[in-house]
């Protein structure tokens, strides 16, 4: 009977110690991302929710240290929201476009010449090696970082604003405007510039028109378009509010603030290619694209993330239709045996890796590459 009584108060203890420390990580939370709840009810019922996505995390987080899964999971500042609520919060700001639309892709001459010669190099280099083994195209290295090369803009939030093809597409002009104008003081331009004035802004081809809607959606080449042969505004002269707004504002470009250092000269958009094609165009720089995020994207902490939620374009034609949200594609690499492409995402630093994510590589994962790839290019000077 003493025996029975001493497991029943240590079973108590230990359930009384997980409810603390559950509390203890609540209210770290709270104090960490300084949320404020307007009620009473409020508070308790985010408490609910975030207990349900800690524990969700944790049994994650079990498989992820018996080797069942690639990727871990974490606290995020989104804990507090349902599913539902981080999706309409996160994700569709971009359209969603009828399988059945023809769509005709903008090809750069610039684009053009830079494969072709880095196609012929890579000939050269293979007849050389006289080895039959190399693949007859692509680039010969098995990783690329535009990061660590010093290329890459710092990670911005888009917060509450369906303005992630805007931001997509800022970050790949930034590094544009560094790799091939050498401009290193590029790394923080406006999106709140592109999101105010381009609203309303159409890219018409032979099938249609894509237009950009401010925070309720566009494609990141409707922004690259809009910017050609002119100057962004920087973000200390125009920032970003639409974050807390939830809306874009009224245009208020003039020539204060303007980065003159270079400009956009045009352009390559491609619908419905491959990883092999992304590959190449990132050796010239950083591509933003298309993907489908699924809810484990909520808490993704770091790893290579291979979803079963998420669809794989070379095999699922559907795939490529499927998307919810845009980034910018800033590299590629292998981690514990797992290929992955290096992507920015533009949800804050507190996100993935430093606001980064490692998506799993080679079969057109959450439809990477195989909706859009959309690469400017960049100039010195005036337009």
């Amino acid at each position: 009977m003493r025996l029975l009584a001493l497991t029943v108060c240590l079973l108590v203890v230990s359930a009384l110690s997980t409810e603390l420390n559950k509390e203890q990580e609540f209210q770290s939370f709270i104090k960490t991302h300084g949320k404020v709840y307007a009620s009473e009810d409020e508070l308790q019922y985010r408490r609910s929710v975030f207990l349900i996505n800690f524990a969700k995390m944790e049994e994650h987080n079990k498989k992820y240290a018996a080797g069942e899964v690639t990727w871990w999971m974490k606290v995020t500042p989104d804990m507090d929201l349902t599913v539902q609520e981080w999706t309409e919060k996160r994700l569709g700001g971009v359209p969603s476009i009828d399988p059945n639309t023809e769509l005709t892709d903008t090809i750069s001459p610039e684009v053009t010449e830079f494969l072709a010669k880095q196609e012929k190099s890579f000939k050269k280099k293979l007849a050389n090696t006289n080895n039959q083994s190399f693949p007859h195209q692509g680039p010969p290295s098995k990783e690329w970082n535009w990061v660590s090369a010093g290329k890459v803009s710092p990670v911005k939030n888009q917060a509450q604003c369906g303005s992630c093809a805007c931001f997509a597409a800022t970050a790949a002009i930034e590094s544009c405007f560094m790799i091939s104008a050498n401009d290193m003081a590029a790394g923080d331009l406006s999106e709140q510039h592109l999101l105010d004035c381009a609203y309303g802004y159409q890219v018409v081809d032979d099938v249609g028109t894509w237009g950009a809607s401010g925070c309720d959606g566009a494609w990141p080449n409707v922004y690259m378009d809009y910017i050609k042969g002119a100057w962004n505004h920087e973000e200390s002269s125009y920032p970003y509010t639409s974050g807390d707004s939830g809306v874009h504002g009224a245009c208020k470009s003039d020539d204060y603030g303007m980065h003159t250092k270079a400009y956009v000269t045009g352009l390559q958009n491609q619908w419905g290619a491959n990883e092999a094609n992304l590959e190449r165009l990132l050796q010239m720089g950083p591509v933003a694209t298309d993907i489908k995020a699924t809810d484990g994207w909520q808490m993704y902490g770091g790893g290579v993330l291979y979803d079963q939620q998420c669809c794989d374009a070379v095999n699922d034609p559907a795939c490529r239709w499927q998307i919810n949200h845009a980034v910018t594609v800033v590299g590629y690499g292998n981690e514990g045996g797992w290929d992955y492409w290096l992507i920015k995402n533009s949800w804050g630093t507190w996100w993935g890796e430093s606001g980064y994510i490692k998506l799993y590589k080679g079969t057109g994962h959450c439809g990477v590459a195989y909706s859009q790839q959309a690469l400017p290019t960049c100039a010195v000077g005036y337009p």
